[in-house]
C-alpha cells in the first residue's frame, strides 16, 4: 500500500501508512485514505486529481473525524476542530448527519476526550488549519463539545436553508 502512495507522491515526509490510515500530499493538499467505506456514505462521484481516489461528502469526512480520529484513535487535531466549528456555520446538515452516527457511549467519548486537553493544546500542534484564521470559528475544546451535544439532536425543519455566507 505504502508503495502505491508513493507513486503518487514520493514525499516520505508527507506521505505515508500508520495504524490506521495513509496521508498524502497531491498536489498542495493533504489527504487522508482510510481502508473504510465512508461512514454516512453520501457519494461524490469527485475525484483527488490525477488519480481514481473518489472524494468524501462533508459529512462523511467530519464523520471520520469524530468516529475514527477522535473515538477510535483518541487523538485530538486543531484543525477537526476548526474543521467542526466551520461545518456548524456553513454546512450544519452535514454536521447533523457526521454527529448523528455515534453511539450514546461515543459521544461520552468524545466529550470527555475534549474536556482533558489542556488549555494550551491547540499551540503545541504542527498541523496547519490551511492557513486559515481561526477567527470567526470558536474551535476550543468546550466549544466543540458543546457543539455535539447541540448536533445531536434532530436536524431543524429549515435545513437546506441556512446563509452560507
Amino acid at each position: 500500500m505504502e508503495q502505491k502512495l508513493h507513486e503518487i507522491c514520493d514525499d516520505r515526509e508527507r506521505t505515508f501508512v500508520d495504524g490506521i490510515a495513509s496521508f498524502a500530499e497531491i498536489q498542495g493538499t493533504e489527504i487522508t485514505l482510510l481502508p473504510a467505506d465512508p461512514p454516512v456514505g453520501e457519494r461524490t462521484r469527485r475525484f483527488v486529481p490525477g488519480t481514481n481516489v473518489e472524494t468524501w461528502s462533508t459529512a462523511d469526512i467530519l464523520a471520520a473525524k469524530l468516529l475514527y480520529r477522535l473515538c477510535q484513535a483518541g487523538n485530538a487535531q486543531p484543525r477537526d476542530l476548526y474543521d467542526l466549528a466551520a461545518a456548524s456555520h456553513h454546512d450544519p446538515e452535514a454536521l447533523h448527519q457526521a454527529v448523528g452516527i455515534l453511539t450514546p457511549r461515543q459521544h461520552r467519548q468524545v466529550r470527555s476526550l475534549l474536556m482533558i486537553l489542556p488549555d494550551d493544546w491547540a499551540a503545541a500542534s504542527e498541523k496547519p488549519r490551511l492557513g486559515l484564521s481561526p477567527e470567526p470559528y470558536a474551535a476550543d475544546p468546550q466549544t466543540i463539545a458543546d457543539l455535539l451535544v447541540e448536533f445531536a439532536h434532530p436536524a431543524p425543519e429549515t435545513a437546506g436553508t441556512h446563509d452560507p455566507s
